[in-house]
């Protein structure tokens, strides 16, 4: 097999994930501690990738994921049997209006039991939400995302910060609401609101995304949503990837050099005003002298 460099999961690291994705996902099959597994290792794409990599993560780095109460207990081979298996089969659906997509987020996984190590690759079919986002695309940090304890938490979170660039509020209907956050519709929605207030109270207090909501009614029933959503991530200007650090220290560069150009003209200008001021000090005392 390839020597494969083993894979550090930085719970500082920025994720890209497509917004349409955040937006459309209506159901999933996924659990809680499938999805920080999925999003560890999307937190591993890089910026420039054209393909997903075989990302190889060792059993101790897997067991923070797994056991997040007990980050320093040594993982058993049962519990990733038992992980890696569930990977497999968990999936999401994105609803359009004649038609439901279901995508599986794993193509296939290897597990080295001698080294104790396991390979990851993303399946093809989800490069479109996570390779080569120019537009389009939400980041969050992904300690937000694995300080929540509930998958009604975390689809919240990621909903919230899709929508986070929004001046005004964010709308949802409570029928879209019960399938983006709960995952079903079949909900009572005294019951439903109940549990987003919860986990909104959750996200606002451990993540970077700070939401609150507008219940709006029509004839007494309650029809749909409205969202008004910050990110403290984004306003500490953050720079997520090493293309715009460069970027932004380029700007900064060229800003300098445009300030220190300026700088030297005014210094020239102002000699040349000096001297023409001179020179015209020099006529009216010869005119004066000669009169």
């Amino acid at each position: 097999m390839e020597n494969y460099s083993l894979a550090i999961i930085d719970r500082n690291a920025a994720v890209a994930e497509s917004s349409k994705l955040l937006r459309e996902m209506v159901s999933t099959s996924t659990t809680k501690q499938q999805l920080d597994i999925i999003i560890s290792i999307a937190s591993l794409i890089k910026e420039e990738d054209n393909d997903f990599k075989l990302y190889k993560i060792s059993y101790k780095e897997l067991g923070k994921i797994i056991n997040p109460a007990n980050p320093r207990t040594k993982i058993v081979q049962n519990e990733i049997d038992s992980a890696v298996k569930n990977l497999m089969n968990s999936s999401f659906c994105i609803r359009t209006e004649s038609l439901d997509l279901y995508y599986h987020w794993i193509e296939h996984v290897r597990v080295d039991k001698e080294e104790k190590v396991v390979y990851f690759k993303l399946s093809n079919d989800v490069k479109k939400f996570y390779l080569r986002l120019n537009s389009g695309k939400t980041i969050y940090l992904l300690n937000d995302l694995l300080s929540l304890s509930t998958l009604f938490q975390a689809n919240l979170f990621r909903w919230l910060a899709s929508n986070c660039n929004f001046v005004n509020a964010v709308s949802i209907s409570i029928e879209d609401a019960k399938l983006q956050f709960n995952g079903e519709e079949e909900i009572v929605t005294k019951k439903f609101i109940e549990k987003l207030d919860r986990a909104l109270e959750k996200v606002n207090a451990l993540t970077h995304v700070k939401a609150n909501y507008e219940k709006i009614y029509e004839k007494k029933k309650l029809i749909r949503l409205d969202f008004y959503i910050d990110n403290l991530y984004e306003k500490k200007e953050i720079k997520y990837f090493p293309s715009q650090i460069k970027a932004n220290e380029d700007k900064k560069k060229n800003l300098w050099k445009e300030n220190k150009v300026l700088k030297e003209e005014n210094e020239a200008l102002t000699d040349i005003v000096y001297l023409q001021n001179l020179e015209l000090n020099k006529q009216n005392c010869e005119v004066s002298y000669a009169r």
